[in-house]
């Protein structure tokens, strides 16, 4: 059965009504291309922004060439600093790491060789950073419960974490807004309670996570993502070591045989996806439904 909307509902409420999971929904993004943008945003951001057409074309070839890679453009309403900042995220789950720059002008972005970067050039070693970064959509233009949810959310990472804070476009699934992503870990979060982001923020500089608002590690597909977070609420795993992936592979259209190593003891472990009746509404802004999606270890 379908959650039936208002005239003004809102797409998080009818998927937490539904029981929508929010394991294995993160995006599946590796390499991530992280640019201060602090004009007004558009539902599609990237695109209707007024970069110069150098700059867009030599950031989309950047994109079209990296495997696995996205771009979201970021902000810090109120702050005022010289030049603009470009971060690069490489999620590995063993080895992330995070690139840092400042921008005097858009178009420093045409030096930047951005393929190399994402590829290991020791060339960029030096923009490595030990900053974490945390991120939160809340664009508004693409869903209204992303701004509706994440302000206050990236207002308390604000007063949390500082300048490490920042609002960002689209990270996909708005309806588990408010959404954010921790990198350079790449921990995607859903449903977050404004009480909780003090203790996440907590296990995220403590090297853990918390499975319980877990959508998935951005580095790993959509049913490693949920076999992940469904071994840990099930082990009560929450440091990043306790739980590493070896191998996944489908045995069946909805059915995938993975190996583990639990703390170090490796481990066998069938995961299913199951389609149920219930159906949900995937964005504030059109009427497209979807049945819910669920995962099991079996």
């Amino acid at each position: 059965m379908t959650a039936q909307p208002t005239a003004d509902y809102l797409c998080s409420t009818l998927s937490r009504e539904a029981h929508e999971p929010l394991y294995g929904s993160a995006p599946e993004k590796r390499v991530w291309l992280l640019l201060q943008y602090d004009q007004p945003w558009g539902a599609q951001a990237f695109a209707e922004s007024d970069l110069a057409e150098p700059v867009k074309a030599h950031l989309s070839a950047s994109l079209n060439a990296i495997p696995d890679s996205n771009i979201l453009l970021i902000r810090q309403p109120g702050q005022s600093r010289e030049g603009m900042r470009l971060f690069v995220a490489v999620v590995e789950e063993a080895a992330p790491c995070l690139y840092a720059f400042t921008l005097a002008d858009y178009a420093d972005l045409l030096d930047i060789d951005l393929t190399a970067l994402a590829g290991g050039d020791p060339t960029f070693d030096h923009q490595r950073s030990e900053e974490a970064l945390f991120l939160v959509c809340t664009n508004a233009r693409r869903d209204k419960c992303c701004a509706r949810y994440g302000v206050a959310i990236y207002q308390e990472l604000r007063a949390q974490v500082g300048e490490s804070a920042w609002q960002c476009t689209h990270l996909g699934g708005h309806r588990f807004a408010p959404t954010a992503l921790f990198l350079p870990h790449g921990i995607c979060y859903g449903r977050i309670p404004q009480s909780h982001v003090v203790e996440l923020v907590r296990r995220d500089r403590a090297g853990q996570l918390d499975p319980d608002y877990l959508r998935g590690r951005v580095c790993y597909r959509g049913p490693v993502q949920a076999a992940d977070a469904l071994l840990r609420q099930q082990l009560s795993l929450t440091s990043l070591d306790d739980l590493t992936w070896i191998d996944s592979q489908a045995d069946g259209p909805d059915t995938w045989v993975m190996q583990a190593a639990v703390q170090g003891e490796k481990r066998h472990i069938r995961l299913q996806k199951i389609r149920t009746d219930a159906q949900i509404y995937t964005s504030c802004f059109n009427d497209k439904t979807a049945f819910v999606e669920d995962y099991r270890l079996i």
